[in-house]
């Protein structure tokens, strides 16, 4: 057998992607294992069928995370469990550590805990309390030294992550109290790229999916103990800011909660986030193509492809390792277009957003300044303001731009907790996530693996 090659089928275009034309070839060594790991990353075990390419590859990864943090719920329980007897310990807190945005996705946002620690409290040594860390990989030394020494300082420390980030814990002796397997592709990239990098990131979708899962499994556990942290109502919803004073100081309400059973608050966030997603699926997956064409055609013509990531992880997460690097991000924060912000006439721009347009409130006159520059603009939100606030909703907008609905409700949290007044856990920047990097998936998929231009940061 000659080693640089062997004999795959290989799947040909065909009218209809369910009966495709095969044929065998031999084609070299290298991509025969690329077309084989794209199979098996898109789930397609059989040569009878064709590979999901593009976005409908990434949307068929995110249903296969979610299943498999489905399945690991039993584990997830026990280590809240264990998080949820120290946390009734006096003075112990809760907090989260690592890649930054994580840290702002779990701290005190709607549907989450209103009280948590920040990174610069959790470092102290006398700070006593649960830390859910999410390891950095271009910083993976550093954040396993931190988790080790939390540990020596008698911290409860979880990890979050894969294989990968198990198996350097234990290169360097680190025994977390529990590890959450987040369930990212194997690299984190879900494509192979010809220059040795696994392209379009899986690991932030997937952190943030499993933290909303842990946590339900948290607030569950406290339940079953007799006690029920505030938690947090999104600042859109009429009276949230007095509902924010009236508990913020608390770490647990006065009235005994009714009892969550063990796996079920966590379970029904999976269900809910699935529905959203399916929703965005069905829907929206014609829409994220044209983002996607629009952004190539940009591209293809010399002009520059930018995005606004507004969101408490995905501001941090434009750029990272295993982004392809297709958009240049153009916002500081959540609200602020950047006074050099690169953006040229012909350029496209890609304002992934919540639930309004980027212009008054926090905005200021982010949108006035991002037409001025002759750009064409797509967009992605969630659409209750058509009803509540039209002029701040998708509706103000032309009808020319492309805009990319989220499809999750006012209030941004999606399970009710028996006898609390209002539901937890959010689905917005999972939805987001999966909205950007289909996105980039579907540019990969027309612009071939050698197309990645990105120097990944270090953070």
């Amino acid at each position: 057998m000659n080693p640089s090659s062997f004999t795959v089928p290989t799947l040909c275009c065909a009218a209809r992607a369910d009966v495709p034309k095969i044929r065998k070839k031999r084609v070299p060594l290298f991509i025969a294992l690329r077309v084989g790991a794209l199979l098996l990353l898109a789930g397609c075990h059989s040569p009878d069928r064709l590979p999901a390419v593009g976005a409908e590859a990434y949307y068929q990864w995110l249903h296969g995370c979610l299943d498999g943090l489905d399945r690991d719920l039993p584990a997830m329980t026990r280590s809240a469990e264990q998080s949820a007897v120290a946390y009734l310990q006096d003075g112990w807190e809760i907090g989260a550590y690592g890649d930054r945005g994580m840290v702002g996705e779990f701290n005190s946002r709607a549907g989450g805990m209103m009280r948590t620690s920040r990174p610069e409290v959790l470092e102290k040594p006398a700070w006593q309390g649960i830390v859910l860390v999410f390891p950095r990989e271009a910083m993976l030394d550093a954040d396993l030294a931190i988790a080790k020494e939390f540990r020596k300082q008698g911290k409860i420390v979880i990890g979050f992550g894969g294989a990968a980030i198990q198996q350097a814990a234990r290169n360097v002796g680190l025994e977390w109290n529990a590890f959450i397997d987040i369930h990212a592709a194997p690299y984190d990239g879900l494509f192979p790229a010809s220059d040795g990098r696994w392209v379009v990131p899986t690991v932030p979708t997937a952190e943030i999916a499993a933290v909303w899962t842990w946590t339900g499994e948290f607030i569950g556990a406290l339940t079953r103990l007799g006690k029920m942290p505030p938690m947090g109502l999104s600042i859109m919803v009429p009276g949230a800011d007095d509902r924010w004073k009236k508990y913020e100081n608390l770490k647990f309400h006065e009235q005994i909660p009714v009892k969550v059973a063990p796996g079920k608050l966590g379970h029904e966030y999976l269900i809910e986030l699935r529905k959203n997603l399916e929703v965005v699926h069905s829907q929206e997956l014609g829409r994220i193509v044209k983002v996607a064409d629009r952004a190539v055609t940009t591209r293809r013509a010399g002009q520059k492809v930018h995005v606004f990531a507004h969101g408490h992880a995905i501001r941090y997460q434009v750029g990272l390792l295993h982004d392809a690097g297709y958009f240049h991000q153009v916002n500081h924060g959540l609200f602020t277009l950047i006074k050099d912000h690169g953006i040229g006439k012909g350029d496209f721009v890609f304002c992934l957003g919540y639930d309004r347009i980027f212009q008054g409130w926090y905005f200021e006159d982010d949108l006035d300044r991002l037409r001025a520059t002759g750009a064409t603009l797509a967009w992605s939100m969630t659409d209750y303001n058509n009803v509540l606030d039209p002029k701040i909703g998708p509706e103000a907008l032309p009808k020319d731009e492309i805009i990319v609905g989220q499809h999750w409700a006012l209030g941004d949290s999606v399970v009710p907790v028996p006898g609390y007044d209002i539901k937890i856990l959010s689905p917005s920047s999972v939805v987001a996530e999966a909205v950007l990097w289909m996105t980039e998936a579907q540019m990969l998929a027309i612009l071939g693996p050698d197309s990645p231009v990105a120097t990944p940061s270090a953070d």
